[in-house]
Formats: structure tokens, C-alpha cells, sequence
């Protein structure tokens, strides 16, 4: 069988720059306390070696006793939390979804209703909704039902059709102001990878089942040929690519190059 792999395929840059980022700081502080915001980015894998190598997640902030530093992870927390730490917190942030946190506030600052297409139980938009409890958060443009003129922004992550459609769909009779919020590396992404499906038999998408993009990516693969998600080479199983002979390797944002490339070496032996 034949692997194709699609391009920007692996970490995005906000990812890279938070993994690698706390790796470094463990490596060169090995006796120092680490509490970390929730999941740094969501792959089990990479969670889980920072687990081993003693960072502490934790999901409540009076939880983070006698620490010597604090991670804030690629989705954010709330900054009603934030401005309450201490100053050893080291924020890795993404700048794409800090991008949309400020779009919110100055929306909200100048007096419009906002609505994020989004996931409400997705890390970067419940952020923003702990700041903002008069947001609206959904993919179903029948829960908006704002008569003035309001502000519609995207969860970083969510597909640019998907979002287009979800904006289309709000009415006509209504006066909408659209900020465009979408990450652009998840974006061309996913142009990418619809023009390599058009060449292959089935796909397989590396990443966790709990990452947004990574479902997203998931959900185009689907749409066009048959597709399987797996989280390491562990996962994959020659006979279900009996009959097939190109498959094109694609991936989430929260991906490591390691998953990928031994993805992809098992794939060759199928």
C-alpha cells in the first residue's frame, strides 16, 4: 500500500511553542514543582510523559499549593483566575486564541451581543465564557435569537465552511457583524488535506479523539473517503486496509512528528 502524507502536518506553531516550551523548563529545573491548567494540549501521550515526569494537572486553582511554577496551557483560563496567580506563572497561551478572547472583549466593550461557533465544553471558548457568562456558545444557529446587531467570532479551531454555513444560517433579518477568528494554520490544514484526498483510497488521522481539530480533520476525511483515527501505530490493524492501495496520513494540530512517523512506517509494512 501506498502512504501519501498531507502537508503542515504535525504540531501548529501554538503547540510547538507550549510543548516544547514546558519540556524545556522541566528539563532544567528537575527539582522544581510543576502545576499545570488542565491539559497543556490535548494528546494523551505527551500528557502523560509530563505526568510521569512530575507536572501536577490540576482543574482548581486552590489545588495549586507550594508550587514553584504554574502553566497556564495552549487554550487559556479564565482571567478572572489568571489575575489572581502569582507572578512564577508561565502562559502558554496560543496566540490565535488569545486573539479571540480580545475580539470578544472589545465586542462586549463596545456594547454588542456575541455568539462564538464553537464546541461549549472545548477549553478556549469556557475560558472566555467564565469572563463572559452573557456569551453564547453553539453550533446551531436556531439557539441565537438576538433582534439587534451582534458580533459573531469562531472557536479557533472549527472548520471555515462549517462556520460560513453557521453565519448563512442565522437570517437574513438579521444585522451581523463577523470577526474572523479562525486559526489559518487549521485552515490551510485542512485545504491541504482535501486536495490529497482526491488521490487516495482511505485515510488515517493521527491525533487524539478528544482534540477539536483533530476531529474536524476527522470529519473531512469521512466526508470523502473511508477513514480511521488512531492515537499511535499501536491502534492500527492491517486488515481493515485489506482492498485499499493509497492512503493518504493526516493529523491534528496537537500531534507530535514521533506519532506520525511511526504511523507511518507500520502503514508501509501493510
Amino acid at each position: 500500500m501506498k502512504v501519501h502524507v498531507s502537508k503542515l502536518i504535525g504540531f501548529c506553531p501554538g503547540v510547538r511553542f507550549a510543548v516544547e516550551g514546558l519540556d524545556y523548563l522541566v528539563l532544567q529545573n528537575p527539582k522544581k514543582r510543576f502545576f499545570l491548567f488542565g491539559d497543556l494540549v490535548h494528546n494523551n501521550i505527551i500528557m502523560n510523559d509530563f505526568v510521569f515526569r512530575g507536572v501536577n494537572v490540576i482543574t482548581d486553582k486552590s489545588k495549586a499549593i507550594g508550587y514553584d511554577y504554574l502553566i497556564i496551557p495552549s487554550h487559556g483560563i479564565s482571567s478572572l483566575v489568571k489575575n489572581t496567580l502569582s507572578p512564577t506563572v508561565v502562559d502558554y497561551t496560543c496566540q490565535n486564541v488569545l486573539n479571540l478572547r480580545l475580539a470578544v472583549e472589545n465586542s462586549i466593550k463596545q456594547g454588542y451581543s456575541v455568539v462564538i461557533f464553537g464546541d461549549s465544553n472545548h477549553g478556549e471558548v469556557l475560558s472566555i465564557a467564565l469572563d463572559f457568562p452573557e456569551i453564547i456558545i453553539t453550533r446551531n444557529p436556531l439557539d441565537v435569537s438576538f433582534t439587534e446587531k451582534f458580533v459573531v467570532v469562531s472557536q479557533t479551531t472549527m472548520s471555515r465552511d462549517d462556520f460560513n454555513s453557521f453565519v448563512s444560517n442565522l437570517g437574513f433579518d438579521k444585522e451581523i457583524i463577523v470577526k474572523d477568528t479562525i486559526c489559518p494554520f487549521t485552515e490551510q490544514r485542512l485545504f491541504f488535506a482535501k486536495m490529497l484526498l482526491k488521490s487516495v483510497d482511505c485515510a488515517v488521522v493521527v491525533g487524539s479523539k478528544h482534540s477539536s481539530n483533530t476531529l474536524r480533520m476527522l470529519e473531512l476525511c469521512r466526508s470523502m473517503v473511508p477513514s480511521f483515527i488512531v492515537e499511535d501505530s499501536s491502534e492500527l490493524n492491517s486488515d481493515a486496509f485489506i482492498g485499499f492501495n493509497q492512503v493518504g496520513v493526516f493529523s491534528g494540530t496537537s500531534t507530535s512528528d514521533k506519532q506520525i512517523e511511526e504511523v507511518i512506517d507500520v502503514l508501509k509494512t501493510f
